[in-house]
């Protein structure tokens, strides 16, 4: 039996010619492709199908695509994205692993994929038909040029999400790759629970893991959040989100105003809530700064803060980029798609909310930011969705933090 892969639940497979088009490129950190390596093995043999979504209950479901995992056939970021994002939606974190029975695959091994499939990301030129409408409904006509880079927050809902990775819990849930991707983007190795508890009255422990408490088995337990490991981790999300959507606006003769959302801080946030806020937006000023100095992005002119609380430490580090970079910033509280700057002849390039178990769009409708972007894009998102674009490509990007 094969493993299945679902569609997003309003798609099918009438949208593939129209969806396939090109200069939709998935992106990752460049050690994704040893991780991918390590995966390979582990699923070397395993076969994976791609349903269509059929709307005729009295027929079965036909298949559109089925490929194999092999040492000659390994894992690339195509496949990566399509077996992690193979559920129709998904709004609760918790992971449909019916989808991976036919295979026997381990839970190691499931958290694995969806780990990984979190560190890419999506960059794709559409167009708008709309801005807002989250979470009302009612939204604006626009029609104009958007980048989009569909890319998914660390997420705390459930115990297994990828948001484990910066959390220390006695008995917390392990992927396959856990350390491997942990020293890749933090750069040191992981501490583990007891190791934190041992030095919890040093300075640098105190400063950098916050003790917070959550409910399991009945009674309140402590656990740890590494508030250096996810600025880290958002950090390295900043870079390649620049680096990819400067490289792809480059080529289209464009000028940016860039938004990076705070995503993660809404339902992903889970218990941690109120834990990722003061640290969101000093993570994304730690990328912007190494944006800037080491790798220079000419397309982006202006970066627009939606939604994000301006505090005075990050005021002042923001002036100082603004002023030697000559990049002029605004916080807002305008809606991700709409064009603030085009009276100055920008184009938007904004992140979305993502979401590492359903492709881009999710649950559509207006339920979420993910949702409502795609609900206000030409294309519904669909070209960026790896089992319609049959044209997508694939790039590993280097990233050096010091």
């Amino acid at each position: 039996m094969s493993c299945r892969i679902d569609l997003r639940h309003d798609q099918t497979s009438s949208l593939i010619e129209a969806s396939s088009v090109p200069g939709v490129i998935i992106c990752a950190p460049s050690w994704l492709n040893e991780a991918l390596d390590l995966l390979t093995k582990k699923l070397n043999g395993v076969t994976f199908q791609v349903h269509d979504n059929s709307y005729d209950s009295s027929s079965s479901s036909t298949i559109i695509e089925e490929f194999v995992i092999s040492t000659s056939s390994p894992l690339t970021l195509r496949t990566l994205q399509m077996i992690a994002r193979c559920e129709p939606r998904n709004v609760t974190g918790v992971i449909n692993k019916i989808h991976y029975t036919p295979a026997g695959l381990s839970d190691e091994t499931i958290y694995a994929i969806r780990d990984l499939v979190r560190q890419c990301i999506i960059v794709a030129l559409d167009e708008t038909t709309h801005y807002g409408g989250y979470p009302s409904g009612q939204r604006e006509s626009q029609i104009g040029p958007v980048y989009i880079v569909d890319l998914a927050g660390l997420q705390f809902q459930q115990s297994h999400n990828t948001g484990r990775l910066v959390l220390s819990k006695d008995r917390l849930p392990e992927g396959l790759l856990d350390d491997f991707i942990y020293e890749k983007v933090v750069g040191e190795k992981r501490n583990t629970f007891q190791e934190i508890e041992a030095e919890k009255h040093q300075h640098e422990a105190q400063s950098r893991y916050t003790k917070y408490m959550y409910y399991r088995s009945g009674k309140m337990v402590k656990a740890y959040f590494d508030t250096k490991a996810y600025r880290r981790f958002v950090t390295n999300d900043v870079i390649l989100t620049g680096i990819a959507v400067n490289e792809v606006a480059s080529e289209n003769g464009h000028l940016l105003n860039f938004k990076f959302l705070k995503y993660g801080t809404g339902y992903f946030a889970g218990e941690l809530i109120e834990h990722l806020e003061p640290h969101i937006l000093p993570g994304v000023l730690d990328g912007l700064e190494i944006l800037f100095s080491d790798y220079k992005p000419e397309t982006i002119k202006s970066i627009e803060f939606p939604f994000y609380r301006e505090d005075t430490r990050s005021h002042a580090r923001l002036e100082h980029l603004s002023s030697k970079y000559k990049i002029p910033y605004r916080f807002s509280t305008d809606d991700a798609l709409k064009n603030t700057t085009k009276s100055e002849g920008l184009v938007t390039a904004v992140t979305n909310c993502g979401d590492p178990h359903a492709a881009f769009g999710n649950e559509m409708d207006f339920g979420s930011v993910d949702a409502t972007i795609a609900e206000n894009l030409k294309s519904k998102g669909n070209i960026l969705c790896p089992c319609l674009n049959k044209c997508i490509l694939q790039k590993f990007i280097s990233i050096q933090i010091n």
